[in-house]
């Protein structure tokens, strides 16, 4: 099993301290570690009949490692792009009509500016960049005498920009003041 499975799973039996039963959390998450093309596209589109097959449709889905397979891609540029686009454009319409969260993780690269400084930037590219409706950066060295990370809202159609610090602990994610913020809200 992968290791960020384990994490969550680990989370989940946690979770009874905020309302929230492990077997909930299973029910209302789906996770997918993607290591090729194959197994992106296989996943994308296997998506729908997958969440048909649980009890109760989930409230995200988290495709995790999609970025190694187009970091690695050998090839014309054009069909990467096309390719990435589409698969971005049936995670859009899947997240639309499901009314689901869909997350993609991506990682960050540097490209070196005119003047020699380097820049941050998604590894997935300019191009993805235009896909998700909303992005957000975490970064782990935001705090790191209180052990806090911090996410940065850098793109919404509908929220201001912001950073909000966070702490990952034994029982799961808290806010920067230690209180612990439920996965999942009873009623949702």
């Amino acid at each position: 099993m992968d290791v960020q499975m384990d994490r969550l799973e680990a989370m989940a039996k946690n979770a009874p301290q905020s309302g929230v039963g492990a077997d909930r959390w299973q029910d209302r998450l789906q996770y997918h570690r993607v290591w090729s093309l194959s197994q992106v596209s296989a996943t994308i589109h296997t998506l729908p009949t997958s969440m048909s097959s649980t009890s109760q449709a989930p409230k995200c889905i988290i495709l995790d490692g999609m970025t190694t397979p187009y970091r690695s891609f050998q090839g014309d540029s054009r069909i990467r792009t096309r390719t990435l686009l589409a698969c971005g454009q049936a995670l859009r319409s899947l997240a639309a009509s499901s009314s689901i969260c869909i997350i993609v993780t991506n990682q960050m690269t540097h490209r070196l500016s005119d003047d020699g400084s380097s820049l941050p930037i998604p590894a997935l590219g300019d191009s993805w960049t235009h896909v998700p409706t909303h992005r957000i950066v975490l970064d782990p060295t935001g705090h790191i005498r209180e052990g806090q990370c911090t996410g940065h809202l850098i793109k919404s159609p509908d929220r201001l920009l912001d950073q909000a610090h966070f702490s990952i602990t034994t029982t799961g994610i808290s806010d920067g003041k230690g209180r612990k913020r439920p996965f999942l809200q009873d009623g949702e």
